[in-house]
């Protein structure tokens, strides 16, 4: 491995390690800073829905995950400013999240 490239990885690890040290709720991965609400769903559910939505077989996926903000606030709001409270938004995501991870496994255990 080229030494910028192991520098990188060592940075990135390094960065994760102080964000869960100092309680931050983020975490660096696949070249986007994310949030993590749960550790466990982020672990269970989060991680793995990502890794299926980077695959081949699944791309374009992504097109049918429900996207809050858009509909219930910032483009679909209309002319009233709506607030979308972050408790559903986590609960949307995390949902989508799972429905992903169940499709990916049910597809993949299908006769």
């Amino acid at each position: 491995m080229r030494p910028i490239r192991m520098l990188a990885i060592s940075c990135v690890e390094e960065l994760n390690n102080r964000f869960k040290e100092h309680g931050v709720g983020y975490q660096f991965t696949n070249g986007q800073i994310i949030c993590i609400d749960s550790e466990f769903i982020h672990t269970e559910v989060v991680k793995p829905a990502l890794k299926l939505l980077d695959q081949q077989h699944y791309a374009g996926l992504e097109s049918s995950v429900p996207t809050g903000r858009n509909k219930l606030s910032g483009h679909g709001q209309g002319t009233t400013p709506v607030s979308v409270p972050d408790h559903l938004v986590a609960y949307m995501l995390h949902m989508t999240a799972s429905a992903i991870v169940f499709l990916a496994e049910a597809d993949k255990n299908s006769p």
